[in-house]
């Protein structure tokens, strides 16, 4: 039949039994030697490659004859119907929108097809397992019903899928802190059709979640402070998160005219003087809650009477996390009113 493409024919046993020809879809093989009564002759085996346009069976007929004469002609055909089943190759691919930020909603976009070769008359199911960092908000689709159930998202199509038809889903999620500094979800198409490829039955997708910080500074000194003595500042900077800052951490401070500094120090960070500015970086990531006690002493001038302020800054201008970063970026931060003391 034309559902079927022939590959080869050949004796079962032995290939020279038989010699076969064929022209278009029809195959004649003639018997090499005289086949004597009550006896079978080698078996022919006939491969063909399956059309998608065989499905759901095809049908195949072969017919003996002979110069002889045959006393039962009725025998001298035989059709063989195979069932053949549906073929599909079901396909899903995940897409984020930017940009993506703690706090804020990310929209995923799921696009699921049918490449054939047949159409997919089953149930198509998708299942989106969301990841911790992600509280999942909303999932819908013009075509399927979707539903979340602790953090698993399923959509079924109940009407199946054609060849080259396709339909979307819309799955929105909070980005919580702990998708910083990168969240990778993953969905899955199936259906109980066999499918011809299934390595792309999943799609993956990254985001890039920048961090979202608060950043807070305090200052205090020791009593007693006298012209002509010394003042030791203590300066404790905080993150107070909800993310890492992945840095560099940077703590400003340029003393008055009124005070020379004389020295700065810190674990975990490098402290330099230079004129009236004390500039200090730290050398890692700033963990949520972690802090950072820098100490500064500086010589107390006559101009510093009878009182004298100072103020000192942190700031984080070296940010690398996010797809449109660099390392001017400043780190994203909750409330900037503490950034100062």
């Amino acid at each position: 039949p034309a559902e079927l493409t022939l590959v080869s024919v050949t004796g079962a046993v032995d290939p020279s039994t038989w010699s076969c020809t064929t022209v278009g879809q029809a195959i004649e093989c003639l018997l090499a030697a005289p086949l004597r009564p009550m006896t079978d002759a080698d078996d022919i085996i006939v491969t063909a490659l399956v059309a998608p346009e065989a499905f759901p069976s095809i049908s195949n007929t072969a017919d003996v004859m002979s110069s002889t004469s045959d006393s039962d002609t009725d025998n001298n055909s035989s059709t063989d119907v195979v069932d053949v089943p549906r073929l599909v190759d079901l396909f899903i691919s995940k897409t984020h929108a930017e940009p993506v930020a703690v706090g804020q909603p990310i929209v995923y976009t799921l696009t699921v097809g049918n490449n054939g070769p047949i159409d997919d008359d089953a149930v198509i199911t998708v299942t989106d397992p969301i990841p911790s960092g992600l509280r999942v908000t909303e999932a819908t689709s013009d075509t399927a019903d979707c539903s979340s159930d602790d953090g698993l998202v399923t959509c079924t199509k109940d009407d199946g899928l054609a060849v080259g038809e396709t339909f979307t889903i819309t799955v929105t999620a909070d980005v919580l802190p702990g998708a910083y500094p990168s969240v990778t979800n993953t969905a899955e198409v199936s259906s109980p059709t066999d499918d011809v490829d299934p390595s792309n039955n999943a799609a993956s997708d990254s985001a890039v979640v920048p961090p979202l910080v608060d950043l807070a500074i305090t200052k205090t000194h020791a009593e007693p402070v006298q012209v002509g003595g010394q003042i030791t500042y203590t300066v404790t900077v905080r993150n107070n998160g909800p993310t890492p800052d992945p840095g560099p951490v940077r703590m400003l401070d340029t003393l008055p005219g009124s005070l020379t500094p004389v020295s700065a120090s810190a674990d975990g960070m490098t402290c330099v003087v230079t004129g009236q500015t004390v500039a200090c970086q730290a050398l890692a990531p700033l963990g949520v809650n972690a802090e950072l006690v820098i100490t500064i002493v500086a010589d107390v001038g006559p101009a510093a009477y009878p009182s004298v302020a100072n103020t000192a800054i942190v700031t984080t201008p070296g940010c690398s996390v996010g797809p449109a970063a660099g390392p001017d970026t400043p780190c994203p931060h909750t409330d900037l009113t503490n950034n100062k003391a």
